[in-house]
């Protein structure tokens, strides 16, 4: 699977919009995040995942990250900040906006929410295994 509209829909999300939209609902419920691969901190453990905060001015507005922030709480309130994962690797990791060279959705990858900063989308994430 390459697309990120694909892999979002592998878990039954259909994004609010295809372009913008950075996570999802399922129809159950459940949040689904999109998150860069390049972000990912392995020397953690458990993994960890962090936005990188230092560009947050670029991307705290966008509508991508509202959306994100609302679907966060969701998480938070209704499934102890427990979400499902899609995958997506940048085109070129500096670029900002960045584009999606492909996106995965990965079952297996299950991460929970450690802090959510709900102004500025600023979260950090661990990973829990499977749901």
């Amino acid at each position: 699977m390459a697309g990120k509209v694909a892999a979002f829909a592998h878990y039954g999300v259909t994004l609010t919009n295809d372009r913008l939209s950075w996570s999802g609902l399922t129809p159950k419920g459940e949040v689904v995040v999109g998150l860069w691969q390049d972000e990912f901190d392995y020397k953690t453990n458990p993994v960890s995942y962090q936005p990188n905060p230092a560009t947050n001015d670029l991307w705290r507005d966008k509508f991508g990250n509202r959306q994100r922030i609302t679907h966060l709480i969701h998480a938070r309130d209704t499934a102890g900040g427990r979400f499902r994962v899609v995958v997506m690797r940048a085109v070129d990791e500096a670029a900002n906006p960045r584009e999606v060279a492909e996106a995965f959705p990965r079952d297996n990858l299950v991460m929970q929410l450690v802090q959510l900063d709900e102004e500025t989308g600023v979260f950090r994430a661990r990973l829990v295994g499977e749901k």
